[in-house]
């Protein structure tokens, strides 16, 4: 699989943190390389592991005279040129790589090349550029390898969780696995969603709101429309070394079988939050700070709230 040295932010939100945690301790990441219903892979272990790099190929090795290009975390650029006449054993092929950069340990296993890398995480990479020795080696241009993240830790009131994928793409997707760390329970994996697939404001500059909506019997109301209307307050977000106009009307989304609704929205926006069929507008701020906001806080309040908006009118003539 090739390495893509392509960083993408990716979160996941945990409505219920209180169950999350009465149970699990660790969210594990998995990624798929092949779209949503491809092979997902960890890309994440209990703790951070280096980037290893095995030859296909075991020895000996038709190598004298001959070239490996090798990139190593992204940005440094290895040329070893073998010099030992042929047949080349696997061990002194490790030992000339070795001897050409600090940044890779080498060894042998069952008469294999191994590449282990000196950093973890998956910013710390091993790639194959190039080289007239790389097939006989059993590598083809492309081939590499990383290493994996730390699993991320559940915090009890913490709703809201970020990774970053050092080695991603426009087309991959993820899912998440909870675990025990002490019991080994794990849930299995979630629900797949995509890699970021556009240019965005970042991940931390918005924050999930949600609320939750019951009848006068208890019970859950699903599939009630809730509406957030846009006031353009502010109306420029910067992000990134860009600025952002927040142009879009209106974000909607309906309550689920739970009465539950959530919608990212972006911190700081001035909004009117509507529910379908009740005539009840609610006028918030969303908050700079926090991972998770309910839209019925009253804190939030910016006038009106919760009650029926009236026109503003000073005065109207009678014409009749």
């Amino acid at each position: 699989m090739p390495v893509t040295n392509a960083p993408v932010q990716v979160s996941y939100f945990i409505a219920d943190i209180s169950a999350a945690v009465a149970t699990y301790n660790r969210v594990r990441w998995h990624r798929s390389t092949s779209g949503q219903n491809g092979l997902y892979s960890a890309v994440t272990a209990p703790a951070a592991t280096a980037p290893v790099l095995t030859s296909p190929n075991t020895e000996p090795h038709a190598l004298s005279g001959k070239t490996l290009d090798l990139r190593i975390d992204g940005s440094v650029d290895v040329s070893v040129t073998f010099s030992d006449p042929d047949p080349v054993s696997s061990a002194q092929a490790a030992a000339e790589i070795s001897g050409a950069t600090g940044l890779l340990t080498t060894s042998v296993a069952s008469g294999q090349v191994v590449l282990t890398g000196v950093t973890t995480g998956s910013n710390s990479t091993i790639e194959i550029t190039g080289g007239d020795a790389a097939p006989y080696l059993g590598w083809a241009v492309g081939d590499g390898a990383w290493g994996l993240d730390m699993d991320t830790v559940l915090v009890g009131g913490t709703h809201e969780y970020f990774y970053t994928d050092y080695n991603s793409a426009a087309e991959y997707w993820y899912r998440v696995e909870f675990l025990n760390s002490v019991t080994l329970d794990t849930s299995g994996l979630g629900v797949a969603f995509p890699a970021n697939r556009a240019d965005t404001v970042s991940k931390s500059r918005t924050i999930v709101a949600f609320t939750r909506l019951t009848d006068l019997s208890g019970y859950p109301v699903v599939g009630r429309r809730v509406t957030i209307s846009n006031m353009f307050v502010p109306n420029i977000i910067a992000d990134q070394d860009k600025n952002w106009g927040i142009f879009r009307h209106h974000v909607q989304a309906a309550s689920d079988r739970n009465g539950y609704v959530e919608v990212r929205l972006l911190r700081g926006a001035t909004v009117d939050v509507s529910i379908d069929g009740t005539g009840f507008v609610r006028r918030i701020t969303i908050p700079t700070t926090g991972d998770a906001v309910d839209l019925l806080d009253s804190s939030l309040v910016v006038a009106d709230e919760f009650g029926i908006m009236q026109p503003n009118i000073d005065f109207a003539i009678r014409t009749s």
